[in-house]
């Protein structure tokens, strides 16, 4: 499960089987900046099959959580 926490001022991000990774961590190892992963992370851009398989590969992420993490109006049944 992955969950998204604040730390001070740094977004953290968990997953159930580590300790974590902050937000420029991640930002830096999927190859963008961070203010991109804070859109990102916000919901304004969207992210790109690169940048999710990158994330999948870094927090271990199972292909069936894909959807609930990355597009969960379509998870709720809203168009996109």
């Amino acid at each position: 499960e992955i969950r998204l926490s604040l730390v001070g001022s740094e977004m953290c991000i968990r997953d159930s089987h580590s300790c974590g990774y902050r937000d420029q961590e991640v930002a830096k190892y999927i190859g963008i900046g961070r203010d991109t992963m804070s859109g990102r992370m916000q919901g304004h851009n969207p992210w790109t099959s690169a940048e999710i398989t990158a994330m999948c590969e870094l927090l271990d992420i199972r292909q069936d959580e894909i959807g609930e993490l990355f597009f969960p109006s379509l998870e709720k049944g809203e168009s996109a």
